[in-house]
């Protein structure tokens, strides 16, 4: 797993740093998606552009998963955000069930 951590330029008083985590940083879906693929979004829209509302997974699984590191994220201060293309590339690889040979 990589783990990325940029620091931003001092500004006034504080300072704020950026970290990323992802074992398949390199790895940028090119599907077509009404999202912007380089745009960072919060935990519930995450969901809403990933699953239809009928079968979506509640914010505490997300959460759940967040913890354990099972799908990549970016905290940048307190705040944590999700590439939607790489959550779905990353749950796709990893979460996908594979029939029996």
């Amino acid at each position: 797993m990589q783990r990325h951590a940029h620091t931003t330029p001092a500004t006034k008083q504080s300072q704020h740093t950026v970290s990323c985590t992802s074992d398949i940083a390199d790895n940028i879906l090119t599907d077509n998606q009404s999202v912007n693929p380089n745009r960072y979004v919060d935990a519930p829209k995450l969901l809403e552009i990933l699953f239809d509302e009928a079968s979506r997974p509640s914010l505490r699984w997300l959460r759940d998963c967040q913890k354990r590191r099972a799908i990549p994220f970016c905290k940048i201060g307190r705040r944590v955000f999700f590439d939607p293309q790489l959550v779905k590339y990353h749950l796709d690889a990893k979460a996908s069930v594979r029939g029996a040979r």
